[in-house]
């Protein structure tokens, strides 16, 4: 009989002891994006607008896959998986699991616009679609002005830019910065008169206000009474009109060049 409750006894005592060493069940899964995290405490915001408080503890264990990592791996915006326990009322990890692969690369976008404001940390463009996008600005971030190498003192409110950025929980980090200054306004600019010149890419014109060169490119239209011509048949004598934007007092740019006809003829 002695025998048999020290048996008894020792076969409670074993399951009790299995039953306090078993580890806890997690009870409760928890997924989403890492708002802030300490060595007591994660809180991760699940469904983009629910954060839930979590309390790390030295059971807590952290991996990567099937990795072990540590703590300090995790950051703010990474993508977890948190198994948990309540415990004494408090939601307990028992094991926070990074889904951010290794060699997961992040979302890229181009943005291209005008910049509508800049500090040391954030730039604002607005787009073609006179959307304003910000943009984060870090020390890693690559910043060219003209064709050289610059930094952020060097941009400017409308300034041209076009911005290659990673998005992460919505947030968009500037990679390169590609900038170029801002057009200067061009004046409409017009000229009426006889062709004193003709030159190889331009026609210098005498009108009211003394001699004015007429510069054309490939977007110059040159016509006769709705007839399409080049520059090669106006001739010194021909009496023009030439609209398109100032260069500067004696030089434009010319859209449109009508021949009206020789000089002295109107």
């Amino acid at each position: 009989m002695l025998i048999v409750v020290v048996a008894v006894v020792l076969s409670a005592s074993t399951a009790l002891a299995r039953h306090r060493s078993a580890p806890p069940v997690p009870s409760m899964e928890v997924e989403g994006l890492i708002k802030t995290i300490s060595p007591t405490q994660i809180v991760v915001t699940v469904g983009g607008n629910r954060d839930v408080p979590v309390a790390i503890t030295p059971d807590t264990i952290f991996r990567r896959g099937d990795m072990a990592i540590a703590p300090a791996d995790l950051k703010v915006g990474d993508r977890v998986e948190v198994k948990a326990v309540m415990q004494d009322n408090v939601l307990t990890a028992a094991l926070i699991k990074l889904e951010n692969e290794e060699n997961e690369r992040p979302e890229l976008r181009e943005i291209n616009g005008v910049i509508k404001s800049v500090t040391p940390t954030e730039l604002v463009v607005t787009d073609a679609h006179n959307t304003d996008i910000t943009v984060a600005i870090t020390a890693d971030t690559t910043i060219r002005k003209g064709g050289r190498t610059a930094t952020i003192g060097d941009l400017a409110i409308g300034d041209r830019v076009e911005v290659k950025a990673s998005v992460s929980a919505g947030v968009n980090t500037a990679v390169s910065i590609q900038a170029e200054g801002a057009e200067p306004e061009r004046q409409e600019a017009n000229v009426n008169g006889a062709i004193t010149v003709v030159g190889s890419d331009s026609i210098t014109v005498h009108g009211r206000n003394g001699d004015v060169v007429v510069k054309t490119d490939s977007n110059t239209r040159i016509r006769r009474a709705g007839r399409q011509l080049t520059l090669s048949d106006l001739h010194v004598g021909d009496r023009v009109e030439a609209q398109g934007t100032r260069i500067d007092d004696h030089t434009m740019l010319a859209r449109s060049i009508e021949v009206l006809g020789p000089a002295g003829h109107h």
